[in-house]
C-alpha cells in the first residue's frame, strides 16, 4: 500500500486569440435630404462570446454646411479581452440640388412712369420672386437689365425702373452654392408727367394783357425724347391763343379781348357781348395737345379774376330843351361820348362791350330812358370811341311850367365790361319862346366828319332848314333836309336825313365860344333843333335805301350878328341811332363832341323874340324879361347867364322892394330887402338851372324867370 511519491501535471488552458470581425458597410456617398445608414459588422471567437465595439465616430466638414463626411469605427473583443482589428464604414453627404424659385405671374408688365419722373417706383413686393431650399437657406439676388441697369438682394420695392422695356433676372442661392434663376419683364411704355398753369396777374381789367404760363415735367426722357407738342391756352371755352412747349415750358402774353365770334349776335358787328370776358371768376385751362405719344399730359387749370375795364364817360349832348306850350309835353335827348381809358398798355379794349345807363339825381338813381343801353361806335375804324344816346318824352306840371320848367340832375354810368361814371350834368326842360331858325347853303367836309356814315373830306354837305312856331305859338313848324357826299371802295354815295318829328328849338344868344350872353354883346344867335329824323341811302334816286328811323338828330345852326352876308354863320349836324347804333354820322367830330363849321355858301338866321332889330356893338343894354304887373317893371340881364343876374326894379312908387329867389323845386335860394329904382345883383354862387324871381311892393306882385348855365 506503500506509495510513490506523487507525480502530477498542470495543464493552463489560455485564450489569447483574437475574435474574428467582420466587414463593416461600403463607404457610400448621399444627398443632404437623406439620412446616414451605417452597417455594424459582426463578430466571432473560438472560445465562444465576443462583442462589437463602436470605438469612434467621427465627422468632418465639407465646402458648405450641408457638405460633410461622418465616419465610424468598430472592433471586437472576448471574454479574455483579446481585441480583433477595426472596421470602419464612411457616409459622405452631399448638397448639390438647385433650390427652387418662383417669379410673379402675368409676367410681362406695364407700367407707367410716376407723376413728374421718367422713372416708376417699385410698389413694395409686386416684382419680388420667391425660393425655397430642402437643406438650407436661400438668398435672393436681382438684376436688371435693358432699359435699366441696376441689382441688389432681397426685396425690389422701392427700385426705380427707366422708362423702356426692363428685364429683371431673379437668382436663388442655397448654402452650399447651388443657383437657380427666374426672370420677368417690366415694360414702363408712358411717361406720366405734372403740369401746371399760372396765370399774371391773377386778378386783371378786361382788354389788359395777361401772361399764361404752362409747365411740364419731365419733359425730356430718355428713350422717350423730347415732348413737344404745344399749349392751347383757353379761358371758359374761349380760346385766347396757342404756344409750343420748349423745355417743358409754354408762354403766351395776349390781352383779355373777345373776337366777334363770341358776340351776342355774331351777324351784328355792334351788338354788345355776354361772352367769357365779361368780369367775374374765370377758370384758365392749358390744353396740350401734339406732344409725343409716349407722355400722359393732363391739361391744369387756374383761376383768374376779369374785372371791368376803365373807360372815360362824358356828357355831350344838349343841356336845354323846350316842351310844346299846349301840351306841356316834351322830350329829352340824352348822350354820352365814351372812350376806352388808355392806360399805357399796347392794347385797348372793344368800347362796344359797354352799356350805359343815365339817372336822375344820382348815380343809381331813377334811370332815364332806357338802362344798360349798348354803346355803339363814333368811327366803325376805332373801336375804342363810343357814343351812346336814349331820350325820354315827360310833361311838365303846371306848377313846373309856370315856374319855366323843370331841371334835371343827370348823372351817367358804365357796366358790362366797363367802369366809368361822369355827373352831375344840369339838363333843362322848359317852357319855349318865341324862336324861329331858317336857312340854306353848305360846308366842305374837312378830315373830321365821324360815324358809321362820315362824309369824306372835299365833299359838300348841302342843308336846308325852316323851324318855327306857328302864329298861334303853340306848335313847332318846320322841317330839316340833310344831302351829303360819301366815298366808298372808289364809288360816291349820296345820303340824306330828313326830319319827321319836332322835338324842341331853343335860341340863345352867345359869344365866339359859344357862352350865352347878352344880345346887345352877342356875336352869334344860336339855335339848337333836336328832332327825329329819317335817313337814306339817294344815290340811286329811284331805289333809295331806308338806313333807319326814329333817329335822334341835332342841328345847331349859328347866325353872326356882326357880318349879314352869312360868310361867318355856322352849322353842325349829328345824326345818332338808339342803343348800340352809336354815332351815325357827325359833320365835324373833336374831342368827343360835334363842333361847328363855317358855312362855304349859305346863310342862316335866327330869330327869338328878344332880337333887336339891329346889333348894338359893346353897349350893355338890359333885356325884359317879364312883365307880370304894370305898377312896376322888372327887367333881367344877361339871361341865360353863367356868372351873375342883375335884376332892376322900376316904380313909381317909395314903398320898399322885398325880392325873393327860388329854385325850380320851389326852395327859396335868396332874399333882400330895397327900394324901388335899383339895381340887384345875385346868383354867383347858384348851381346851374332855372330860377323864378319874385318882386313884391306893397300889395303888388311880380315874377320873372331866369336861367343858370
Amino acid at each position: 500500500g506503500n506509495h510513490s511519491v506523487t507525480r502530477s501535471q498542470t495543464v493552463t488552458v489560455r485564450d489569447t486569440q483574437a475574435p474574428t470581425i467582420g466587414y463593416a458597410g461600403a463607404n457610400t456617398t448621399i444627398e443632404c435630404t437623406a439620412t446616414p445608414s451605417f452597417t455594424v459588422p459582426t463578430a466571432s471567437d473560438a472560445c465562444g462570446g465576443s462583442t462589437v465595439n463602436l470605438i469612434s465616430d467621427v465627422t468632418a466638414a465639407g465646402t458648405c454646411a450641408n457638405n460633410f463626411t461622418r465616419t465610424r469605427t468598430w472592433d471586437a473583443t472576448d471574454a479574455c479581452g483579446n481585441h480583433s482589428v477595426t472596421r470602419s464604414q464612411t457616409i459622405t453627404v452631399r448638397d448639390t440640388q438647385a433650390p427652387t424659385i418662383t417669379c410673379p405671374g402675368s409676367s410681362p408688365y406695364t407700367r407707367s412712369t410716376n407723376a413728374g419722373l421718367c422713372t416708376y417706383k417699385i410698389v413694395e413686393t409686386e416684382f419680388n420672386a420667391t425660393a425655397t431650399d430642402a437643406c438650407s437657406s436661400v438668398t435672393l439676388s436681382w438684376s436688371v437689365t435693358g432699359a435699366t441697369t441696376i441689382s441688389g438682394s432681397g426685396s425690389m420695392a422701392d427700385s426705380l425702373l427707366n422708362f423702356g422695356f426692363n428685364t429683371i433676372q431673379w437668382t436663388a442661392t442655397d448654402a452650399c452654392g447651388n443657383t437657380s434663376t427666374c426672370s420677368i419683364t417690366v415694360d414702363v411704355n408712358k411717361v406720366t408727367t405734372s403740369t401746371t398753369v399760372t396765370v399774371t396777374p391773377s386778378t386783371q381789367q378786361y382788354s389788359d394783357t395777361v401772361r399764361f404760363v404752362a409747365t411740364v415735367t419731365p419733359y425730356n426722357c430718355s428713350g422717350a425724347g423730347d415732348i413737344g407738342g404745344k399749349v392751347i391756352f383757353k379761358i371758359g371755352t374761349l380760346v385766347m391763343d396757342s404756344a409750343f412747349v420748349i423745355n417743358g415750358v409754354a408762354t403766351l402774353t395776349v390781352p383779355l379781348l373777345e373776337d366777334t365770334i363770341h358776340r351776342i349776335n355774331p351777324n351784328d358787328p355792334l351788338s354788345p357781348t355776354n361772352g367769357p370776358l365779361k368780369p367775374g371768376s374765370k377758370t384758365v385751362t392749358a390744353c396740350f395737345s401734339g406732344t409725343d405719344p409716349d407722355y400722359i399730359v393732363s391739361n391744369p387749370t387756374t383761376p383768374l379774376t376779369v374785372t371791368c375795364e376803365n373807360a372815360d364817360i362824358t356828357y355831350n349832348g344838349q343841356t336845354y330843351f323846350t316842351v310844346n306850350p299846349t301840351s306841356l309835353t316834351g322830350t329829352v335827348v340824352l348822350s354820352d361820348y365814351v372812350v376806352d381809358r388808355n392806360d399805357g398798355l399796347t392794347t385797348r379794349g372793344d368800347i362796344r362791350n359797354a352799356t350805359a345807363t343815365f339817372w336822375k339825381d344820382a348815380v343809381y338813381g331813377n334811370v332815364l330812358g332806357t338802362a344798360n343801353i349798348p354803346v355803339g361806335l363814333v368811327n366803325p375804324a376805332n373801336k375804342q370811341e363810343g357814343f351812346v344816346t336814349t331820350s325820354f318824352s315827360t310833361t311838365l306840371t303846371s306848377s313846373e311850367a309856370s315856374g319855366g320848367g323843370r331841371v334835371y340832375e343827370v348823372y351817367s354810368g358804365l357796366n358790362n365790361y366797363y367802369c366809368g361814371d361822369d355827373g352831375p350834368t344840369t339838363v333843362t326842360l322848359a317852357m319855349p319862346g318865341q324862336d324861329f331858325v331858317t336857312g340854306g347853303g353848305y360846308i366842305v367836309f374837312g378830315n373830321n366828319s365821324a360815324g358809321t356814315y362820315a362824309g369824306t373830306a372835299g365833299k359838300r354837305m348841302n342843308f336846308g332848314l325852316v323851324m318855327k312856331w306857328n302864329p298861334s305859338g303853340k306848335n313847332l313848324q318846320g322841317n330839316i333836309n340833310i344831302i351829303y357826299r360819301r366815298m366808298e371802295n372808289g364809288v360816291q354815295h349820296i345820303y340824306q336825313i330828313k326830319s319827321n318829328a319836332i322835338n324842341s328849338l331853343v335860341v340863345t344868344d352867345v359869344d365866339n365860344n359859344g357862352n350865352s350872353v347878352a344880345a346887345n354883346v352877342a356875336t352869334f344867335r344860336k339855335a339848337v333843333i333836336t328832332t327825329k329824323a329819317n335817313f337814306k341811302d339817294i344815290t340811286d334816286p329811284l331805289n333809295p335805301i331806308s338806313l333807319g328811323g326814329n333817329l335822334s338828330l341835332t342841328v345847331i345852326a349859328w347866325e353872326s350878328t356882326t357880318v349879314n352876308t352869312g360868310a361867318l354863320d355856322r352849322i353842325s349836324v349829328q345824326l345818332a341811332g338808339s342803343g348800340s347804333t352809336g354815332l351815325l354820322f357827325s359833320s365835324n367830330w373833336s374831342g368827343g363832341n360835334t363842333m361847328w363849321q363855317t358855312l362855304n355858301g349859305g346863310k342862316i338866321q335866327v330869330r327869338n323874340a328878344s332880337t333887336p332889330p339891329a346889333p348894338i356893338a359893346k353897349q350893355v343894354q338890359p333885356e325884359t324879361i317879364e312883365i307880370v304887373e304894370h305898377a312896376f317893371s322888372v327887367k333881367g340881364w344877361p339871361n341865360p347867364t353863367d356868372r351873375f343876374f342883375t335884376v332892376s326894379v322900376a316904380s313909381n312908387s317909395n314903398e320898399h322892394v322885398l325880392l325873393t329867389v327860388y329854385d325850380i323845386y320851389g326852395k327859396q335860394v335868396y332874399i333882400t330887402n330895397g327900394s324901388p329904382n335899383s339895381i340887384y345883383k345875385f346868383g354867383e354862387n347858384f348851381k346851374s338851372g332855372v330860377y323864378v324871381v319874385e318882386i313884391r311892393q306893397g300889395d303888388k306882385r311880380s315874377t320873372v324867370k331866369l336861367i343858370k348855365q
